[in-house]
């Protein structure tokens, strides 16, 4: 991914990502989406955006595109990715971020975490806090925000 999204920032062309997942049929990403601006953004990604307060942490950043709206807010956005080639592009782009890396290992497929609504809340109580769902997307897709018990 971080080689597309290098591609694509140097050159604005690039080759199809593509997805693959046991979880669903093969799928393709356009470049074009991951350097969209606000405006162009989903609904609940704006809405994830504004609520956003304080200190930030983008994880998973890609192409920075989220962390630059929130720097462009005043937010206090610090942006991670595993892949060393979409950190740099980020930086080129103006996105302040750390670069996580271990030896040589870069690109390497990943478990992607999907919990329901319902498990989230549950979990979240467990521990100490509430999980109230404040949108919810086409794609079985939500935002939530997390508060700690005592502060509500």
């Amino acid at each position: 991914m971080g080689r597309a999204i290098a591609d694509y920032w140097k050159t604005k062309k690039a080759d199809r990502l593509r997805v693959f997942s046991p979880m669903f049929e093969e799928d393709e990403i356009p470049l074009t989406t991951l350097f969209r601006k606000y405006k162009a953004m989903p609904e609940i990604e704006r809405k994830a955006l504004d609520m956003a307060t304080g200190k930030t942490l983008d994880v998973g950043a890609g192409s920075g595109c989220h962390s630059l709206v929130l720097q462009e807010k005043g937010i206090d956005v610090t942006a991670i990715d595993i892949s060393p080639l979409s950190v740099q592009t980020m930086k080129e782009r103006g996105v302040k971020s750390f670069q996580m890396q271990y030896k040589d290992t870069i690109g390497e497929p990943f478990d992607w975490l999907y919990i329901d609504a319902d498990t989230l809340k549950e979990n979240a109580a467990k521990n100490g806090y509430i999980a109230e769902i404040v949108a919810e997307g086409e794609h079985y897709d939500y935002l939530a925000r997390i508060t700690k018990m005592n502060e509500r």
